[in-house]
């Protein structure tokens, strides 16, 4: 995160649950291995997108949502997105 800059994030604190967007950089590495793992038409800088619900300390449970958006415009829907569901673990009783 400390490598993203000038984002939008907004919090619902009820919830939790945090969304948040912040323009990439074409030299940025992740971008770097997308682009030449996939043919992406277009050169414009993506956008990383984050949505997620749970407590972002520690280790939680809850859904993380992850998108790269490579999109040209409006009409334009290019994107990789990847996603998590965190569940508690389960404990054996020899285990405790």
């Amino acid at each position: 995160m400390k490598n993203y800059n000038n984002g939008d994030v907004s919090i619902n604190e009820n919830v939790p649950s945090y969304d948040a967007k912040f323009k990439m950089s074409n030299k940025d590495e992740n971008v770097k291995q997308l682009r030449s793992r996939y043919n992406i038409p277009t050169d414009k800088a993506p956008v990383l997108k984050m949505h997620i619900d749970g407590n972002l300390k520690g280790s939680s449970v809850g859904y993380k949502k992850l998108e790269i958006d490579f999109s040209k415009g409006e009409k334009s829907d290019l994107s990789v997105i990847d996603s998590l569901n965190f569940q508690p673990a389960k404990v054996n009783e020899d285990d405790e």
